[in-house]
């Protein structure tokens, strides 16, 4: 499930812990902790509020509140991340 997670992340950009629930029907302190395994590793970031910050109605209410991650962009040196999230549209 771990690297469904992954590609479901690196895919999408950035997520909210309340997508990531729905997505895979799982318990959002379940998903949390297996978070904890890709934030370890350096691979995404946690955003504690939602990225856009607007109200204009284009994403769901409870995918707006809570704990949001993203992917981090790998550059060409090993060992060598972009702090910026990826943007995915």
């Amino acid at each position: 499930m771990l690297s469904d997670i992954r590609t479901f992340v690196r895919e999408r950009g950035r997520v909210s812990l309340y997508e990531l629930a729905l997505h895979f029907d799982t318990d959002e302190g379940l998903l949390e902790g297996m978070m904890l395994h890709w934030l370890r590793k350096g691979r995404i970031k946690q955003l504690k509020t939602s990225p856009c910050q607007t109200a204009c109605g284009g994403c769901d209410a409870g995918a707006r509140a809570g704990v949001w991650y993203c992917w981090v962009k790998q550059q060409a040196c090993p060992g060598m991340a972009i702090t910026c999230c990826a943007t995915t549209s």
